[in-house]
């Protein structure tokens, strides 16, 4: 069977307004033990207190460079053929032209449905063992296929998932284990980085405690040079992240113009570190992307990143630096942790947190089925893993995750440029 549609416009992204963010102090873990980096962030700080456009986002900024247009790109570029049967777990082709080249096909690792038992979410290796176990109810971390509130169920596909506690045992500060779920990276100056993630009902970020944050929600290459922290501050609302070598401006107009938060935010210790006003959501599954261009040299601004949730932009910050310049660096991010250090209250709450679809690679080159033929409207994004890939033609196993048979659903192929193609319109079996 075949299927094939013409190509659709791609309408501009909405933009959500938001109240701002006042600033408040930087917290205790994204410093570590640099006091020389905490003394520079509460000098940048004040400097921008200074400023009446401190918290202002670059809503209508249009002079982003090519090279960051790592979501959805601006085109859609020719006719996708569609060839096989579209039921899960089913190899099913598609042809057009421009795809480039991807070698291996397969993302670096994935938590379903990946070729290489080696590259598996789950296998082990994949991470620190003293942090996780299969089957183990009783520590902090449990990986299995089938966790209470999974979001795909009944599907021999691998689909693991990770269920992580956050309770006073895993109170770092009194000793506990908290780090999360580990697993490293590709080695590679691009990253894309997708997962679902799921807070269980009655997650209560106001129990966790980490300086001036809640807790980590992911942590990259902890306590090396780049390393990440986007952390929960605020009980909740809002997201801090940083770039440690800052966002490229001689002034605070230039700085903002690099920093991008439709939702709301803007510089928290200027120009290290950001806020976004987003609220995590609580009992239900979320879709996250992570793009990263990691700079090609300490000091040299041409890095960028960006997080989109359900598909909708929370930040894009272009012209960074990752590398902290006080130490010799890395050339590229180790691992990630699904999770991080906190502190933790005396109430004795236990919350959990799961995650699975997890899908890492070292290129923006990807098959995704979304709900929506504009990309930009789609809020239901599957990525799917690819078997086969050539300039005309790619082979790939279909993951519909959460669609249900007969549900119409797009196919999108994303070069490694980011540049769209497609999409193809499909009802699934």
């Amino acid at each position: 069977m075949q299927w094939a549609t013409r190509p659709i416009a791609q309408p501009k992204s909405m933009i959500i307004p938001a109240s701002l963010l006042p600033a408040s102090l930087l917290s205790e873990p994204l410093i570590g033990n640099r006091p020389w980096l905490c003394a520079s962030l509460l000098l940048a700080m004040l400097v921008t207190a200074c400023s009446d456009d401190d918290h202002q986002s670059n809503q209508n900024n249009e002079n982003w460079d090519a090279g960051s247009q790592a979501d959805s790109g601006t085109n859609t570029n020719g006719t996708l053929t569609v060839t096989g049967d579209l039921i899960h777990g089913s190899s099913v082709v598609v042809s057009g032209s421009g795809f480039g080249q991807k070698d291996p096909a397969a993302p670096f690792r994935a938590s379903y449905q990946h070729p290489d038992q080696a590259q598996r979410f789950q296998e082990m290796g994949a991470f620190d063992d003293r942090y996780w176990s299969l089957g183990a109810a009783d520590i902090m971390v449990n990986l299995a296929d089938d966790l209470p509130d999974s979001r795909v169920k009944g599907r021999a596909s691998q689909q693991y998932y990770a269920r992580l506690e956050y309770s006073a045992r895993g109170n770092w500060e009194a000793g506990g284990y908290s780090a999360g779920v580990q697993t490293n990276l590709p080695e590679s100056k691009v990253l894309y980085l997708s997962w679902w993630d799921y807070f269980e009902p009655g997650f209560e970020a106001s129990h966790m405690a980490t300086g001036a944050a809640n807790f980590k929600w992911i942590y990259m290459s902890p306590g090396q040079n780049p390393h990440e922290a986007m952390q929960i501050i605020n009980d909740g609302t809002d997201l801090l992240c940083s770039a440690l070598g800052g966002i490229a401006g001689d002034t605070n107009d230039e700085q903002n113009a690099n920093l991008d938060i439709p939702g709301g935010g803007g510089f928290y210790g200027r120009p290290l570190s950001w806020t976004s006003s987003y609220a995590l959501p609580i009992g239900r599954w979320y879709h996250v992307e992570l793009f990263y261009r990691l700079n090609s040299a300490p000091k040299t601004f041409d890095g960028s990143m960006e997080l989109r949730i359900d598909n909708q932009r929370i930040f894009r910050v272009q012209h960074i630096d990752v590398y902290d310049s006080e130490s010799t660096p890395n050339e590229y991010f180790d691992n990630i942790r699904f999770g991080g250090n906190y502190g933790f209250d005396e109430s004795g709450s236990v919350f959990y947190r799961q995650y699975g679809g997890i899908y890492l690679d070292g290129t923006f080159a990807r098959v995704v089925l979304g709900d929506a033929p504009n990309y930009d409207d789609c809020r239901h994004l599957e990525v799917q893993i690819a078997t086969q890939w050539s300039n005309g033609s790619i082979t790939f196993t279909l993951n519909e995750g959460s669609f249900q048979a007969a549900d119409t659903a797009y196919l999108y192929v994303f070069d490694a440029s980011g540049q769209q193609h497609g999409p193809a319109s499909l009802v699934l079996e």
